[in-house]
């Protein structure tokens, strides 16, 4: 058996003890069974697919939205490709590319991403200091206020038990189905955009702009907290299935163990503003930030031991979080381009669009790849 079709299993039986363990009262949340219901795809944010990608560039069709898309868009699980576009959230039809629905949401959304629940309720953060959760129809389904001045630029992520977790200016709020406040931690430094993840132990992640990661118990106490020595800026943390996880830094790549030591610290030649994907080979690929007269943009290939596999310039800043194909091909943002890898580095296709790539890519059940780009434009590229 595959290694990753095992963790799903043991995902698939946690959830299942957890819904034992709800109250009535309380409806479960969880991320919807779609092929891509959140950032980076699932709560530990892996970035692996369960379809094959393109393998050739095949623009099936082109969205307009109103301003540059920044927000990682998601799936559900009909198809339907959610973005934030502005001061809304559209829902977009997977075969024509056509607007089904775009609903105001007060305020511009900035870097948050779509989260799907099972229920098909969407969460989305903006500039409002709010959390908005919203109906399958785009109606309003209530808000939460972080309470302070600050842009909620993070992705919502679900734990299996339902808990909803959302990163604040400073803080890590859990919160119940229903909007309601459950417990909240207060860090100390700006979460900013990096979006909480969650192991299968239910401990939960997330890093602050002063380089700490936080490991945070389901009951809202602090298990312990890291300084890797560097910023943490645009990264949110992803889990490997041994428990390491990884984040990006000013300096690089930091894996941390489970228990809050540090197990190894990669170096790129610039800064990494992007989060890791983790192949079901324990490979990690993370793209560096290039400087202008110096380094360019990187994709690197890292083995689980903290080596370099192969690493490939691309050009330009990297922001977006690469995303692995099923069959092993590396989809990476790179300025205003997406660049697709085989396993070992081999370019396959470049596809450029009209501005800066500055959110993640998603990918729908047929293989189809989703691309926000803020040309104000999202890009469908069929398999």
């Amino acid at each position: 058996m595959r290694v990753h079709v095992l963790f799903d299993l043991i995902r698939v039986m946690i959830a299942c003890v957890a819904a034992l363990h709800l109250s009535h009262g309380q409806a479960m949340a969880q991320l919807a069974a779609s092929s891509w219901p959140t950032f980076q795809h699932d709560m530990r944010h892996t970035g692996q697919a369960s379809v094959v990608g393109p393998q050739s560039v095949n623009l099936k069709w082109t969205y307009h939205g109103i301003e540059g898309l920044r927000s990682s868009p998601a799936v559900g699980t009909d198809g339907t490709v959610y973005v934030g576009n502005g001061r809304n959230l559209c829902a977009i039809d997977p075969a024509t590319g056509n607007e089904n629905w775009c609903t105001f949401v007060l305020a511009a959304v900035k870097f948050s991403g779509v989260a799907v629940g099972t229920d098909g309720t969407l969460y989305i953060g903006a500039r409002d200091n709010r959390l908005h959760a919203l109906n399958p129809d785009g109606t309003p389904k209530w808000t939460f206020h972080t309470g302070n001045d600050g842009d909620v630029s993070n992705t919502a992520n679900i734990a299996p038990d339902g808990t909803i977790y959302s990163g604040g200016t400073k803080q890590l709020h859990a919160l119940n189905s229903d909007g309601s406040l459950k417990w909240e931690v207060v860090a100390n430094g700006p979460v900013f955009t990096s979006s909480p993840a969650i192991a299968l132990d239910g401990t939960v992640y997330f890093g602050t702009l002063t380089g700490t990661l936080y490991a945070v118990n389901p009951d809202g106490s602090v298990k312990w907290t890291v300084n890797v020595g560097h910023h943490i800026k645009y990264s949110a943390p992803s889990i490997a299935d041994d428990g390491t996880i990884y984040i990006g830094t000013d300096g690089g790549l930091a894996a941390i163990n489970s228990d809050g030591t540090i197990k190894w610290q990669f170096a790129t030649a610039g800064r990494v503003f992007a989060s890791a994907a983790i192949a079901v080979d324990g490979t990690i690929y993370v793209g560096s930030r290039g400087r202008i007269g110096q380094a360019p943009g990187t994709l690197y290939a890292i083995s689980p031991a903290g080596s370099q596999v192969w690493s490939q310039p691309i050009g330009d800043a990297f922001r977006g979080a690469p995303l692995i194909g099923l069959d092993g091909t590396i989809y990476a943002v790179s300025g205003s381009q997406v660049m697709a890898f085989q396993s070992d580095g081999t370019p396959l296709w470049t596809f450029s669009t009209g501005a800066r790539l500055l959110s993640s890519l998603a990918i729908g059940s047929d293989g189809t790849l989703y691309i926000p780009s803020n040309d104000h434009n999202l890009y469908a590229l069929a398999p």
